[in-house]
């Protein structure tokens, strides 16, 4: 059975604010991945913050969202990301 709070199927990626993840160009090989096991070991440490990036009604519809995970729009993160802490690890998914 899936565990709702980390979903199997979900992509996860860490996005580090100084890191070469937030290049524009990247193809999707060069952004660093963890795993859910790695993410759920994340989950209590306060330097990390989940973020959700399904469309609005992938979202709501979901049965299987991360416990604390905010979301925001992919298309968006020029915005969004603005308003975190630069030494915050932002790590990304979607389902």
């Amino acid at each position: 059975m899936r565990n709702k709070m980390v979903p199997a199927v979900m992509v996860m990626v860490t996005l580090l604010w100084l890191g070469a993840a937030a290049t524009p160009g990247m193809s999707a090989d060069e952004v660093p991945r963890i795993s859910a096991q790695q993410l759920k070991d994340l989950l209590d440490n306060p330097s990390v913050k989940v973020i959700d990036v399904r469309l609005r009604p992938h979202w709501d519809q979901s049965t299987s969202k991360i416990k604390g995970a905010t979301r925001h729009p992919a298309n968006k993160v020029d915005v969004w990301a603005k308003t975190y802490p630069k030494d915050l690890t932002l790590v990304l998914y979607c389902q």
